[in-house]
């Protein structure tokens, strides 16, 4: 029951994340589009496919003081959600930025 629970939390926790993303997916001239990584000093690197993504997936869990430990948890846990979806979502690439 705990285990299914995770699941149920951790989905929507991703579904929440995704209504909430910061997708920057490019319509530039030259057709080089793609998701750019958010400005702030304080987020972590994009966690991708082999691709670069179309639309970036971006998250405000917080990566300083006590709960540290918990939102790297949930960052790798999304981020091994995306790999079994081999970062896709439709026909799109996708990333996440924590």
């Amino acid at each position: 029951m705990r285990k299914s629970g995770f699941f149920v939390v951790l989905a929507g926790v991703i579904g929440v994340l995704a209504f909430a993303a910061a997708g920057c997916g490019g319509d530039d001239d030259d057709g080089g589009g793609g998701a750019t990584a958010l400005p702030s000093a304080s987020c972590g690197p994009i966690r991708k496919g082999d691709t670069d993504p179309e639309f970036l997936i971006a998250s405000d869990l917080p990566l300083q003081g006590a709960n540290r430990s918990l939102t790297t948890e949930m960052a790798d846990a999304i981020e091994f959600i995306l790999k079994k979806q081999e970062f896709k979502a439709g026909d799109y690439t996708i990333g996440y930025q924590s």
